[in-house]
């Protein structure tokens, strides 16, 4: 989680209204008087300490891992328990060692007597409970405030986008019917080789103008483009090995399109385009626990991005993998993905994780 001075300054400011204003209003609701409400504003200050961080563990922690991804509810609702009564114990300790000697020395012969029992028990382990319940409540609805309007910021660049691949649609369809008509030609020539490459491209051209429309595609069909594009790479490079292992059956698992793609193109162009000999590109992806695993390793020249600078920031921030990245934080979320880059002497390799469980979360219809 990245913190800033922001963030940082807003949480303390937080906890500040929050030692003076629980007083407050739990004096005036509960009591009917604010009598007490200096000797609380101490506590809430003693409290805090433990309050703190017990807290934030719940919030960005416990829930998050147990609750919202994991849906793992009894180890939730265990682990909450444990916590609470763990805290209570904890509270009791401080008012009996720390409070009580300093502000009510007279309650401390008969405090374990008053303070073990069902009624005050269940009193202190409410106000705790509802201390714990204001911060999660600001926590989660700043977060809802906060997707909410990522999420219409999204719906705006995706009409923004939409509209510059409409102004740009005309060149493509061009180039698509054109290359029908040369299919075509090919044909009456019994060019097979011909033939089928200009079908691959097509293929490609039917993708980006056709399937793109959609928010989500099924992972077979970007795979299929994929194989499409290696087929017409390897017409380039006929000493390339290819090795790529990806599961059969992807029709049901759904990911933002042209997403995989970016990463295959750079492995080619700043890759293998650049090694005379040795040339190679691994693909591997598969599915573990709702989350998409995509890794590409190509050879490369020996040395050839740590001579230059300029060469590697080409091979790992191209524009493709920038705008994949992108499209990434947008749809999923920035604590939705890894990408991870790897620069060896021999080679280059991506790694891409993605969790899936937020494509239905994140889709807007």
């Amino acid at each position: 989680m990245q913190l800033s001075r922001k963030r940082v300054f807003a949480h303390i400011i937080f906890w500040i209204v929050f030692v003076f204003c629980y007083p407050l209003f739990y004096n005036a609701i509960v009591i009917g008087n604010l009598d007490l409400y200096s000797l609380q504003i101490i506590t809430m200050v003693i409290t805090i300490f433990y309050l703190i961080p017990i807290s934030y563990f719940i919030g960005y922690y416990l829930i998050p891992q147990f609750l919202i991804k994991n849906n793992k509810v009894i180890a939730f609702i265990t682990s909450y328990l444990t916590i609470s009564i763990g805290i209570l114990c904890i509270d009791l300790w401080v008012t009996r060692y720390i409070y009580a000697p300093r502000f009510n020395p007279e309650l401390i012969d008969s405090f374990w007597c008053y303070a073990l029992n069902v009624p005050n028990i269940a009193k202190q382990f409410f106000i705790l409970q509802s201390q714990i319940f204001i911060f999660l409540a600001f926590r989660f609805f700043i977060q809802y405030v906060h997707n909410y309007i990522e999420k219409e910021n999204l719906k705006h660049k995706i009409v923004e986008n939409e509209l510059n691949m409409l102004k740009g649609q005309i060149h493509p369809h061009f180039l698509f019917n054109t290359l029908n008509n040369i299919y075509m030609m090919s044909l009456d020539c019994n060019n097979d080789l011909l033939s089928e490459s200009v079908a691959k491209m097509s293929d490609i051209l039917r993708f980006s103008l056709y399937e793109c429309d959609t928010q989500l595609i099924p992972v077979s069909k970007e795979i299929n483009l994929i194989k499409d594009y290696i087929y017409l790479e390897k017409l380039r490079y006929s000493n390339i090995k290819i090795d790529y292992s990806v599961p059969n059956n992807l029709d049901d698992v759904y990911i933002i399109p042209l997403v995989l793609f970016p990463f295959i193109e750079n492995a080619f162009k700043h890759g293998t385009s650049k090694t005379t000999k040795n040339k190679w590109i691994s693909i591997n992806l598969f599915i573990e626990n709702n989350r998409l695993h995509f890794s590409v390793k190509n050879s490369k020249k020996d040395n050839y991005i740590k001579s230059n600078t300029t060469k590697f920031y080409n091979h790992s921030k191209g524009i493709g993998i920038n705008n994949a990245t992108k499209r990434l934080k947008l749809f999923y979320g920035k604590n939705n993905f890894n990408l991870d880059i790897y620069n060896n002497n021999t080679f280059f390799e991506i790694a891409l994780r993605i969790n899936l469980s937020t494509n239905v979360d994140k889709a807007i219809v």
